[in-house]
């Protein structure tokens, strides 16, 4: 069975680059040889989100960026 995944950034990154950070995330979920297409979208600003069914990896720079501004409302 082959699972798909999606590696969201804000700008088009290299083949290079993709891999590693695809890697990283299957390694850190423990599903490998996923098959992964890319997007950009500019609105996450910078860093990126993997989807891998379910499982989201948001560490996206808007994501973070609304988190603080969370923390700091909720104080």
């Amino acid at each position: 069975m082959t699972v798909s995944g999606t590696l969201t950034t804000a700008i088009s990154i290299d083949d290079e680059t993709a891999d590693r950070v695809c890697g990283r995330v299957e390694d850190f979920i423990g599903i490998h040889g996923v098959c992964w297409s890319r997007a950009v979208d500019p609105l996450i600003i910078g860093g990126f989100i993997a989807r891998i069914g379910d499982y989201i990896c948001d560490m996206s720079v808007d994501s973070q960026l609304k988190a603080v501004a969370e923390r700091l409302i909720n104080q």
